[in-house]
């Protein structure tokens, strides 16, 4: 297996050993020692997992959904939802401002024209990270994407990279069809899924197939999300990848793990780029 296993004691030992992880190249799965699991504990833990439940966004995929909308909408409305975007990130979040953030965004795309194959041509785009096919069907059909994102989206991506999910929490748009042409109307409000309802979201998926506890791995690459994502006891992996298209990305995490009390909910870090390490496990 071509990764390393580590540990650290809290988040200044993580944040002082990070930079040299990231520019040794070699992936580290690196236990949360806090937490009483042992690296090898850790990587038994992810091997022995009969589910999967993760985000997209930066977790299985390196980019935003966010990234790719912008390529479709017309340049007033991609000016007014990098304002929006910037003030939502600069200030106090609520569940109210994400939701509004998220439905507004939604509207500039239905104002720009979208439609339903627009979303096919982004997922094409949307490159999994390297492993994410191999993790994702190690668990056969007991593997959910949770995404404060657009459903459509994350299903078109599912199917145009061959990434096999067995559930998408994420929210519904609604369509009309002009011509043989499906052209994004509207939201389905009550479906969307915002950081403090992603637990939610991991509760019904594990309810209805009967999974808790350690049987369920839990991937992240926001430390606040985590926090909501995971139940007791599953197994909790924060991906900390050395390059991010978002530059505000990085320094986002590691201040809420210093600030946010997150780290104490995380049971290792994925310090890599890909998902190999994870893959591997899974592979024996």
């Amino acid at each position: 297996m071509s990764f390393t296993l580590s540990s650290v004691r809290d988040v200044s030992d993580l944040v002082r050993r990070l930079p040299k992880w990231h520019a040794g190249g070699v992936p580290t799965l690196v236990a949360n020692a806090s937490r009483g699991r042992s690296p090898e504990r850790v990587a038994e833990a992810v091997a022995k997992a009969r589910a999967l439940v993760s985000d997209q966004d930066g977790t299985v995929t390196p980019g935003a959904q966010w990234l790719g909308f912008h390529d479709v909408m017309t340049s007033e409305h991609v000016a007014e939802d990098k304002a929006a975007a910037a003030a939502y990130f600069a200030g106090t979040r609520t569940p109210d401002d994400d939701r509004r953030v998220l439905f507004l965004a939604v509207e500039r795309l239905i104002a720009s024209g979208v439609t339903r194959s627009t979303f096919g041509e982004l997922a094409a785009r949307q490159v999994p990270r390297s492993g994410a096919r191999r993790l994702f069907a190690s668990f056969g059909a007991d593997t959910a994407i949770v995404s404060y994102g657009l459903r459509p989206l994350v299903k078109s991506w599912s199917a145009e990279h061959g990434i096999p999910v067995g559930e998408f929490h994420a929210l519904r748009l609604r369509w009309r069809e002009e011509n043989g042409v499906l052209h994004c109307v509207g939201y389905v409000d009550d479906t969307a899924v915002i950081e403090s309802t992603k637990g939610y979201a991991r509760e019904r998926f594990c309810a209805a197939r009967g999974f808790s506890g350690e049987e369920v791995l839990v991937l992240e690459d926001t430390p606040s999300a985590l926090r909501h994502l995971r139940g007791p006891d599953n197994v909790a992996v924060l991906v900390l990848p050395s390059v991010d298209p978002l530059e505000r990305r990085p320094a986002q995490r590691i201040r809420q793990l210093a600030e946010g009390g997150c780290f104490d909910h995380v049971d290792a870090f994925l310090v890599s780029d890909t998902l190999d390490p994870l893959a591997d496990l899974r592979a024996g």
